[in-house]
């Protein structure tokens, strides 16, 4: 079921409920494929993450 929005006021007429699991996948969607797009940013937050770690 899509969000309806009204194109005029911008009001939200109608979006479906999520539950506590499918928000979960939904961030876990988000995530995973922000890391397929930025693996070089991931890899230095982990390093950074060690270098935390390890002081």
């Amino acid at each position: 079921m899509p969000i309806v929005i009204d194109r005029h006021t911008g009001e939200i007429i109608s979006k479906p409920e999520l539950t506590q699991q499918q928000k979960d996948l939904v961030w876990e969607a988000i995530v995973r494929n922000w890391v397929k797009q930025n693996p070089e940013k991931f890899r230095a937050m982990l390093d950074e993450e060690k270098d935390t770690d390890g002081e």
